[in-house]
């Protein structure tokens, strides 16, 4: 069997960055732009927007407003509380260190709690499905 000889040409050029929009061919969906809308076609927004648009701007502007009010606050006392850490940080060095041990030791025991109620509740649920599984005459125990 022989294989068909190949001609030895330059590469095939890269496609298109763009497709022409014709109509000689089907465009596929990810390439189709919506028709323009004429001028007397344009949708208004409805009164909810407006309203909701005009509700929003000043309530957004104000909490900007305090949430940048509390960024400055928070840089005031940072800059008065500095050389307060300093004077005191023999203390407070070893107490923070003390505080993260005891946050450390509840947020552990809390978790241990968590995963041994979670086990009991998956072992409580596996044990309910097992009895419901039993033949009705396994399940009832008389003492006669």
């Amino acid at each position: 069997m022989q294989t068909p000889h190949r001609h030895l040409s330059s590469p095939p050029s890269p496609p298109p960055l763009y497709v022409p929009l014709t109509r000689s061919k089907p465009v596929p969906f990810s390439l189709r732009i919506p028709p323009m809308v004429r001028g007397g076609d344009q949708r208004r927004p409805s009164a909810s927007k407006v309203l909701a648009v005009i509700t929003l701007l000043p309530v957004g502007g104000t909490l900007l407003l305090l949430s940048g009010l509390s960024f400055i606050g928070s840089m005031i006392g940072l800059a008065v509380a500095t050389p307060l850490f300093l004077i005191f940080s023999p203390v407070l060095v070893p107490e923070a260190i003390g505080i993260g041990l005891y946050v450390t030791g509840v947020l552990t025991s809390c978790a241990f709690g968590m995963t041994a109620l979670s086990s009991l509740s998956w072992l409580l649920n596996y044990l309910r499905q097992a009895a419901d599984s039993l033949p009705k005459r396994l399940r009832v125990v008389s003492c006669d």
